[in-house]
């Protein structure tokens, strides 16, 4: 085989490999917009979507529409491709946020690991150039000492501009955590959650207690460990929001700003004047810390 043989077939190869590759894209690409911009109820398929990872040379100017730009944005969540996410906003959210790395930690602090979502109602307001996204989210609920609790589901407003192109707006954009049993909750249930703990013994395995997704702070380890030697109590006391005081001022440096919206506490007066704190973990209370009276 000559050198000019083996030129032309490396050619041809390479013309091959772009269009088959070209052809992959578009196809992607179709299974992505695959949603009807009048909000017709379209079925999460995982299998079924393909999320192009835009490189900083293929950002371009946004997508045609809202209806466009805010459905690959959250299709790229879901994917957990937060590449193709990031070049999805806005670029005054891009110079803040700047790489992959600053996006993962703000979306885990301020969203969490979206798994579906409901279809966007979009209103645009053509004057302005802008348009809102209502959408709810379902979410991975857990509980650690970085982000606090992640709600089951949370509802999301999300703000894109169109400046030749429409993108999400981060920065303006609202998500609102829908905490399980915060709406109208039967104090009887945390109250129940609180007893369980004790009677179960959590006091002497506390992190084991929490269970998954969840994790036990303890604060102060001499009053866990006195509850763990002593006899379950048969009662506890009322159910109360998370007072401002010192040891609020701990969780809330552990678990976030937010604990005191979602944080419950239930007093203890024997066999130890203590209060346990309970989060709304999932579909459950989970006792977090003992914390003094």
């Amino acid at each position: 085989m000559t050198l000019r043989t083996r030129s032309h077939l490396r050619d041809f190869a390479t013309l091959l490999g772009g269009l088959v590759f070209g052809a992959l894209v578009a196809l992607g690409i179709g299974f992505i917009a695959n949603r009807d911009d009048a909000g017709a109820t379209t079925t999460y398929a995982p299998d079924q979507r393909t999320v192009v990872i835009p490189t900083p040379s293929d950002i371009g100017p946004g997508e045609a529409t809202a209806v466009d730009a805010v459905n690959l944005f959250l299709d790229s969540l879901v994917q957990g491709q937060n590449a193709a996410s990031l070049a999805l906003l806005s670029p005054s959210d891009r110079d803040q946020i700047r790489n992959v790395a600053v996006w993962d930690s703000k979306q885990a602090s301020q969203v969490g690991t979206v798994v579906d979502y409901s279809v966007p109602v979009v209103v645009v307001d053509p004057g302005s150039n802008t348009a809102t996204a209502t959408s709810t989210l379902t979410l991975t609920p857990s509980l650690n000492l970085i982000n606090g609790v992640t709600a089951p589901e949370a509802s999301a407003t999300w703000r894109l501009e169109n400046d030749g192109g429409w993108r999400v707006n981060f920065a303006s954009s609202v998500i609102e955590p829908l905490y399980f049993g915060l709406s109208g909750s039967d104090p009887d249930i945390i109250r129940e959650a609180a007893l369980a703990w004790l009677r179960s013994g959590g006091a002497c395995d506390p992190s084991g207690a929490a269970g998954p997704n969840a994790v036990f702070r303890g604060t102060i380890p001499s009053l866990t460990d006195e509850l763990c030697q002593t006899a379950a109590a048969s009662d506890v006391g009322d159910v109360t929001d998370l007072p401002i005081n010192e040891a609020s001022q701990g969780l809330a440096a552990s678990f976030g700003p937010e604990v005191r919206i979602w944080a419950r506490v239930v007093p203890l007066d024997e066999p130890v004047a203590a209060s346990l704190v309970l989060a709304p973990v999932d579909d459950r209370w989970v006792v977090v810390d003992v914390i003094s009276q």
